[in-house]
């Protein structure tokens, strides 16, 4: 498991910190981290957002990618960041994750429908069963909801949503995470503005396609690392590149790989934007999901001109 580093911790924080579900737990992960040797807040909640990203893509029988998942994190969890972790570190790191992710997943519950059945309750059974003869996840479970007071002394109230609905994570940011987000999108466009000429009239639909991209975690790290190495943006070049590809092949745009690649940059970029879906190889800095999920991005915003 990839730890994230101080500045991905605070980019994140900033992006989760509005959240109650993150609020409740936030405190209880830190304790784990100064206890146990833990891994941070941050990185544990976003463990749990990718698995809510991968059960979203299971349109059938999602509480049977349950037991895979903790499987996996079991696995993932037996090392951080290569350095080796004792079966006990790494239960104890999954078992986490997933009562992050159970009590997302029966968040989705409106006040008042507690006994009724709902959408998710499949998924959460599944993940009862995995935790239930574990003592430590159920103490975990036990601090979470006995946490009935904030800091401020007031009564914490949690907003019930379902993760399992698609919806744009912008407007539940803090203001340093929006801007944090419009700088890099500034910085993206500024470094491509060479494709407006060719563009025209879509050139809008670009900027703002960038904005629906970063308000994903995953993608606002991803593009913060430095890929080609060295290279004069100072950020992920070869991500914006393979956008760039997946855009003119969705759109059909009626111009030449080379005039794409000379319109951003002096040097030769052109087989990143010929190849995003190299998965295999290294033009691309996408997985075949990550990929997918551009691609539908890029659909919707066609859609809605």
């Amino acid at each position: 498991m990839k730890l994230l580093t101080l500045n991905e911790q605070r980019t994140l924080h900033h992006r989760y910190k509005q959240n109650d579900l993150y609020r409740q737990w936030s405190p209880i992960l830190a304790m784990l981290q100064r206890k146990y040797d833990e891994a941070d807040a941050q990185t544990l909640w976003h463990q749990a957002e990718l698995q809510i990203i991968r059960l979203r893509g299971e349109k059938t029988f999602r509480e049977q990618e349950i037991a895979p998942v903790y499987n996996e994190l079991l696995a993932d969890s037996q090392k951080f960041d290569e350095a080796p972790r004792s079966d006990e570190q790494a239960q104890r790191t999954a078992a986490t994750v997933m009562c992050i992710l159970l009590t997302e997943l029966m968040n989705a519950v409106e006040k008042g429908h507690e006994e009724e059945t709902f959408d998710n309750e499949p998924m959460c059974m599944a993940i009862l069963d995995i935790l239930l003869n574990d003592p430590f996840p159920q103490s975990l479970m036990k601090l979470f909801f006995e946490r009935n007071e904030g800091y401020d002394g007031q009564k914490v109230v949690i907003k019930p949503g379902d993760p399992m609905l698609e919806k744009t994570l912008f407007e539940s940011m803090d203001e340093v995470a929006q801007e944090e987000i419009q700088l890099m999108v500034d910085a993206i466009i500024n470094h491509t503005l060479g494709l407006k000429a060719i563009l025209k009239d879509d050139w809008t639909q670009w900027e703002s396609l960038w904005q629906d991209i970063l308000a994903d975690t995953q993608m606002m790290l991803l593009i913060k690392e430095i890929e080609p190495n060295r290279n004069s943006w100072g950020f992920n070049q070869k991500m914006v590149c393979n956008v760039i590809g997946i855009y003119k092949d969705k759109t059909k745009l009626p111009v030449s790989i080379k005039a794409l690649g000379d319109a951003i940059s002096p040097i030769n970029v052109r087989s990143y934007i010929s190849n995003p879906a190299d998965f295999e190889g290294s033009d691309s800095v996408f997985n075949r999901e990550q990929y997918g999920w551009i691609k539908q991005l890029i659909e919707k915003r066609l859609l809605s001109t």
